[in-house]
């Protein structure tokens, strides 16, 4: 019983550590579409976006890594299941319900044919935690 508010702090930290990355997301979108798509066109702002996030995703999993803590390869994945999660659900409902986005707008950011890497993201994410956890030796 003593186990539970430290699984619910853990919880709200690997949250707070998401939106952190919501705000990295959010500045990689702005630079891609006001920068790098007038540089280089849109399929390949696209790619190099997808990269670039992902990256982040790794250096903020790095750098929040202390907040997380020595944990079990079972809980690192367990945060990167966590982060897909949430990174799935505000995808799909910003982009329909808030951005206007159809149904089929949205499916094309899991076609890695049209530029979007979402999918590569979606695995970092999933990763980044337990592969952080290895990298660092706590493993």
């Amino acid at each position: 019983m003593t186990q539970a508010p430290s699984y619910f702090r853990l919880f709200f930290t690997a949250s707070a550590i998401w939106l952190a990355m919501v705000i990295l997301a959010i500045v990689n979108g702005l630079i891609r579409d006001r920068v790098l798509v007038e540089l280089i066109g849109q399929h390949p702002a696209l790619v190099v976006s997808g990269l670039s996030l992902s990256l982040l995703i790794l250096i903020a999993t790095y750098c929040a890594f202390p907040f997380i803590g020595s944990r079990s390869r079972r809980i690192y994945l367990l945060i990167g299941l966590q982060w897909v999660s949430m990174t799935l659900l505000f995808d799909i409902l910003f982009g329909h319900f808030f951005a206007g986005k159809s149904w089929s707008e949205i499916l094309q950011l899991f076609n890695p044919a049209s530029g979007d890497l979402l999918l590569l993201v979606l695995i970092t994410t999933l990763f980044a935690p337990y592969l952080v956890a290895r990298f660092k030796g706590t493993l």
